[in-house]
């Protein structure tokens, strides 16, 4: 995929998506879209219907000193080959007290594990998924979240 390409899909996605999120170009063949925890799924279903069809991970970085835990959806098309060569990234960032985002499970359902893991390991409970559930800890584990920056190891 070329600049160009890259530059027309970014183009696309910014009329659509301003004011309500922002986008930038990381790299070639790399886009960045961030937005707010309510206007999530709103910018999901855009990015769905350009073609972005499914979700390849969902990760979250702790960040204690802020008081944040910022979650990134990365995103890609299996029947767009041009978008297909597209690393989006769409991330937002919640109050990492509180710990709620709003799941995508309504538009991928191919976040279900994914958001799974992050609920066990980081704490994240995602609002309307199916089942906010332990994955990989305990069912009965109530300590600190592993991948939390507080998160202390005991020898």
């Amino acid at each position: 995929m070329n600049i160009d390409e890259v530059s027309r899909v970014f183009k696309d996605l910014k009329s659509m998506i301003e004011p309500e999120a922002q986008i930038s170009i990381l790299s070639s063949n790399r886009l960045i879209i961030t937005t707010s925890t309510d206007k999530l799924e709103l910018i999901a279903n855009l990015l769905k219907n350009y073609g972005f069809d499914h979700v390849k991970s969902v990760t979250a970085i702790d960040y204690p000193m802020k008081n944040i835990i910022e979650i990134s959806y990365l995103i890609s098309s299996f029947n767009n080959l041009n978008l297909s060569k597209i690393i989006l990234t769409l991330k937002t960032l919640i109050d990492r007290n509180k710990s709620i985002s709003k799941s995508l499970y309504k538009v991928w359902p191919s976040v279900e594990f994914l958001e799974r893991e992050t609920y066990d390991l980081m704490g994240v409970f995602f609002e309307e998924h199916p089942e906010n559930t332990s994955l990989i800890l305990p069912e009965d584990y109530k300590d600190i979240r592993p991948l939390r920056k507080d998160f202390k190891l005991i020898k």
